[in-house]
C-alpha cells in the first residue's frame, strides 16, 4: 500500500532519504478507519490464505518424495568431478544400513 502511494507522486523520490521521508508521510497519513478495517479483516484474510499454503506444503511433500526417488537413481559418471566417482556405502533413505 505504502509503495503504490510513494509510486503514485507526481516526483518519484531521488534519494533513500528522500524516500524515508516520503514513506513516513504516507504512512501517518493513512486514516485510522482504514487502519481498523485491515485489522478486522486479517483473520478473513488469512482463512483465504490457508489453501495456498496447504498446498505449497503438499507440493513440498511430494517434491521431496520425487528428489529422494531420484537420488536413488545411478548418476552418468562422465558429468561428475573424479571426487564423486567413488562409491558411498550402501545406505537406505533414512541413513540406516540394508537389513539383508
Amino acid at each position: 500500500m505504502l509503495g503504490r502511494r510513494i509510486a503514485a507522486q507526481t516526483r518519484p523520490p531521488a534519494t533513500v532519504r528522500d524516500l524515508e521521508i516520503a514513506l513516513l508521510e504516507e504512512w501517518n497519513s493513512i486514516p485510522q478507519s482504514l487502519i481498523d478495517n485491515l485489522i478486522a479483516s486479517m483473520a478473513n484474510r488469512v482463512i483465504t490464505a490457508m489453501p495456498t499454503y496447504v498446498c505449497f506444503s503438499c507440493d513440498l511433500i511430494l517434491f521431496s518424495r520425487v528428489l529422494m526417488s531420484l537420488l536413488s537413481l545411478p548418476l552418468p559418471s562422465e558429468s561428475l568431478p573424479s571426487r564423486f566417482l567413488s562409491k558411498p556405502p550402501e545406505r537406505g533413505i533414512l541413513g540406516a544400513g540394508s537389513s539383508t
